[in-house]
């Protein structure tokens, strides 16, 4: 570099010696996640966004159609959906961090699409159990359109505020998609209904093959567009020599243990469960006491998921705006989006307590006021959820080592949430079977799990002090005027 500068440097016959050249600003690292990227990974997760809303409502009578014991088959259904996804999450970012997430997020859209037409086919309620478990496997592609969204360098503001913004939309669109699935099962409802026959496109079976085409259709966009590379070789490439490769010096092992333990990631992970059980509880039971006890339709089951998801939407932008406030001074940001969590996991101790109280104590001959408080809890549940869930996956952002291993981190938290979402629909569906109309068990199991959440977040917050020099200093005001070598 010395012989480069002074040949750059030098003065030519019968010219005054000049001032010697200053050096060059290092380079900066290019953004891991380009707008074109965001778009296409949003569109990507809003298809599986899609499925989710689509299913629960039609998975009920469609397993009536097939079989016997309808309710707990719909809670099975769910929880192999759940834990196949569960199963596949951190292998399937493991492999996108070490060879791009371009060739394991085809594979996954094209295993959900084979699992879709088998859902399609389907001629016994065993088939629908094993389709959505195969859906399942090929769903875990969320994982890894996280890990791309979130990937970056945390150590500088913008790109850390950059990073928070693509996540907020990633997690906003994918949610949003939740109101396109309930309204096309209420699109799919003015298909024939009742005497299903293998083959036959009916509104039960519709949904299969029309996930089957938007699962091959993102297979396609992931084969384009997904980054071949994985993260870390991406930035060493776009900067040079001018990044320093901190990993080379912490064992994985270390980054693991200090994310979850001396900085709490496992306080945001266990909110992630706490979300996908409510969420996956109040999805299985709410079709089945809709029809059962209201003698709701498909279409009227379909409207109101569809604006509980908007409640929840808009809930969950007022909380980002509110944390974004003032995200300029680290304390502050912590302390907002740690607040945003409190309020959010409060708001699921209320609905749950208050269909508790409602389910409890208002005869069942008083339809109109157990519809009103049904619809409070479920509401306040949803506006919980989805309230704290960005303020949630912003924190364990932070104390998360996303510039290198993007997608452990984001398989890691989507293992918690279908964890979550396996055993609320397990316990929904069994419990909704042996309960009375009350259905007193199925709200104590939400007050159990909603108090969970809140509690670990009142004792245990995340906290970035100590720990691994990967993770950021967004929440240590003394480390972050500290460079990091």
């Amino acid at each position: 570099m010395a012989d480069n500068d002074g040949g750059a440097t030098a003065s030519t016959p019968g010219t005054p010696q000049e001032a010697e050249t200053p050096a060059a600003p290092a380079p900066r690292a290019a953004d891991p996640c380009p707008r074109s990227l965001l778009i296409g990974s949003c569109v990507a997760a809003s298809c599986v966004g899609v499925e989710y809303g689509l299913i629960y409502p039609t998975i009920y009578p469609y397993l009536r159609e097939l079989g016997s014991h309808p309710t707990v088959l719909a809670g099975v259904a769910a929880a192999a959906f759940s834990l196949a996804k569960t199963a596949a999450f951190v292998p399937l970012g493991a492999l996108a961090d070490r060879y791009g997430p371009r060739r394991p997020a085809v594979i996954a859209f094209l295993v959900a699409a084979i699992g879709n037409v088998y859902y399609f086919a389907a001629s016994r309620p065993l088939d629908v159990v094993v389709a959505r478990a195969i859906v399942g496997l090929g769903s875990s592609v969320t994982g890894v359109l996280l890990g791309v969204v979130g990937s970056g360098d945390g150590d500088d503001a913008t790109m850390r505020r950059k990073r928070d913004l693509r996540l907020a939309v990633f997690n906003g669109t994918s949610l949003i998609a939740v109101l396109a699935g309930p309204g096309l099962a209420a699109l799919f409802s003015f298909l024939p209904e009742g005497d299903h026959e293998v083959f036959d496109i009916d509104a039960y079976s519709a949904p299969g093959l029309f996930l089957a085409a938007l699962a091959l259709l993102c297979a396609v966009w992931a084969c384009l567009a997904l980054p071949a590379t994985p993260p870390s070789r991406r930035a060493s490439r776009q900067v040079g020599e001018a990044v320093i490769q901190r990993n080379v010096s912490v064992k994985p092992a270390r980054d693991v243990r200090d994310a979850l333990i001396t900085r709490r990631g496992a306080a945001t992970l266990t909110v992630s469960f706490v979300g996908g059980a409510l969420i996956a509880c109040l999805d299985t039971a709410f079709p089945v006491v809709a029809r059962d006890d209201f003698h709701a339709t498909t279409t009227t089951i379909s409207l109101v998921l569809a604006a509980f998801a908007l409640l929840g939407v808009c809930a969950m932008v007022l909380a980002m705006a509110y944390a974004k406030r003032g995200d300029g001074d680290f304390q502050i940001a912590r302390n907002r989006k740690v607040r945003v969590v409190r309020v959010g996991l409060a708001c699921e101790v209320i609905g749950a307590v208050t269909g508790l109280v409602a389910f409890l104590y208002v005869p069942p001959s008083h339809i109109f006021a157990r519809e009103a408080f049904g619809l409070a809890s479920g509401a306040l549940i949803i506006l919980g959820a989805l309230a704290a869930s960005n303020a949630n996956i912003q924190l364990l952002a932070a104390v998360a080592d996303m510039g290198h291993h993007p997608g452990f981190y984001a398989g890691l938290r989507s293992v918690c949430v279908c964890a979550g979402r396996s055993v609320g629909a397990l316990s929904a569906g069994w419990l909704v079977a042996v309960s009375s109309s009350t259905y007193l068990p199925v709200f104590a199991f939400v007050v159990g799990v909603a108090s969970l959440g809140l509690f670990v977040f009142m004792v245990a917050p995340p906290r970035l002090v100590g720990g691994s020099d990967l993770a950021e200093p967004l929440l240590d005001g003394e480390a972050a005027t500290t460079p990091v070598v």
